[in-house]
């Protein structure tokens, strides 16, 4: 029977909606039932959820009455009064060892071993308890606005709000007598809104009273919402006409604010402290480009819409922010640089750009296949060593080709690479008689020589 009770309650509740409290309609009233229930702190954070002992179901109507206050931006100043009955054939579960509680222990579902040997001191009566409590409704604002311009949407069903206040709860305990405490609530609710001023809420709330076990409380009922306040932002402008209820405001600008003073008022205006024009929703354009300076990646350069207002001088579609080669046309994937001679080598990264290279050497040739980039190569086109340059030395005398007077001959440093095979001291390129000593005043011949060559020449 209590399941089939708790089921009708919540099937009741859930064919009603309540709006918000708002600027519009600052006052609420409601009322409904509430449940009580002793044993949810006790248990394991899991079995809370699956386990269900609430008071108030079975005798006795649970009564529940709520007015709230809307004071601004979404918080309301909230007053509720609550009272069930607890009947004496509940009582044996409360009692310390009781069966229903060794069942929870020994399942390992009862969370306080000083409440399973002491019990929870519940007595039969009627119990009261009361709160006064700040409430904050997430969407309210947005709601007020919508509710006066715009068709409602989901998120205006739907209201989630969290609730926390002090207040003092009455009940009888296991010696029958009557006792008061001081208690203090906090808790998450919802409303769910179908129409403009009544509707239903639900509610889940902990109660903490430090001289005794806490309690939980759940509750659900119909509010109506009324008494209009008219002007709310005292600015002279009617809610209903205002499009900032709660925020003072110009007649001019239908109660809203214009801090920048530039025709666009604060709600629209994307750029409310910086004087801007209405086709850039209050915005400043610097550079004239049509792009808003909020927008505008460049705000002090021209540029066009496609590039966030970024110019592109090359004209090769990458716009100079991100541009490496703002001046010369290129390629994505080369950061907007060219490759002139389309090696894979970007001309910004190439010493050769012009010329088709690899990339060990930034991009220049090696003709001669040396391992010596032809840029720093002084024979490019003969294979040659690194200690010469790339250039090779062929008589292997150390010297060379390129600075080798004699490449073929194996000679001295001295001689430019050519050989003194009679060291004399004069080059065989240059020595008249290379296999004989020789003076150099006779190109190194010597004198008996020239005397012999001289005879002959007589006759």
């Amino acid at each position: 029977m209590k399941k089939i009770y708790l089921i009708l309650v919540m099937l009741f509740t859930v064919a009603f909606s309540v709006n918000a409290q708002t600027t519009s309609y600052p006052w609420v009233i409601g009322t409904g039932v509430n449940f009580v229930d002793f044993m949810a702190p006790q248990l394991t954070l899991g079995t809370q959820f699956t386990e269900t002992t609430w008071e108030g179901a079975e005798a006795g109507y649970p009564f529940h009455l709520y007015a709230s206050r809307f004071i601004a931006q979404g918080f309301s100043l909230t007053l509720d009064f609550n009272t069930i009955n607890v009947p004496a054939k509940n009582l044996d579960k409360y009692l310390p060892n009781s069966d229903y509680i060794e069942r929870l222990w020994a399942a390992e579902e009862w969370g306080r071993s000083g409440t399973r040997n002491n019990g929870l001191h519940i007595g039969s009566g009627r119990m009261f308890y009361g709160h006064l409590s700040a409430q904050y409704n997430f969407f309210s604002t947005m709601h007020e606005r919508r509710l006066k311009n715009e068709r409602r949407k989901f998120v205006d069903i739907f209201d989630p709000y969290i609730i926390v206040g002090v207040g003092a709860t009455n009940l009888f305990e296991d010696d029958q007598k009557n006792y008061t405490y001081f208690s203090q609530q906090t808790g998450v609710g919802f409303n769910f809104w179908l129409q403009k001023n009544v509707g239903i809420y639900a509610e889940g709330d902990y109660t903490f009273m430090p001289k005794r076990d806490d309690f939980m409380a759940f509750k659900f009922g119909l509010k109506v919402r009324f008494g209009k306040d008219k002007d709310i932002d005292k600015d002279g402008i009617q809610n209903q006409y205002d499009n900032c209820p709660e925020i003072p405001g110009p007649k001019e600008t239908n109660g809203c604010p214009d801090s920048d003073g530039d025709g666009v008022t604060d709600d629209v205006d994307k750029c409310p402290n910086d004087p801007g024009l209405p086709e850039f929703q209050g915005c400043n354009d610097r550079d004239g480009d049509g792009v808003a300076d909020y927008e505008d990646s460049c705000p002090d350069i021209k540029g066009p819409k496609e590039f966030n207002g970024c110019p592109d001088r090359d004209g090769d579609g990458i716009y100079d922010l991100e541009d490496s080669c703002p001046d010369a046309a290129g390629l994505p994937e080369f950061k907007g640089c060219p490759d002139t001679d389309e090696d894979g080598i970007p001309d910004n990264k190439d010493k050769c750009p012009d010329i088709k290279g690899l990339e060990k050497f930034d991009g220049c040739a090696d003709r001669d296949n040396d391992g010596i980039s032809d840029l720093e190569d002084s024979c490019p086109d003969e294979a040659g060593l690194a200690q010469f340059k790339g250039c090779p030395d062929r008589d292997g005398d150390g010297i060379s080709d390129l600075e080798d007077s004699c490449p073929d001959e194996a000679g001295l440093a001295k001689f430019k690479g050519c050989p003194d095979r009679d060291e004399d001291g004069i080059s065989d390129k240059f020595d008249n008689c290379p296999d004989d000593p020789g003076t150099e005043e006779l190109k190194g011949c010597p004198e008996k020589v020239i005397e012999e060559i001289e005879k002959q020449l007589s006759f």
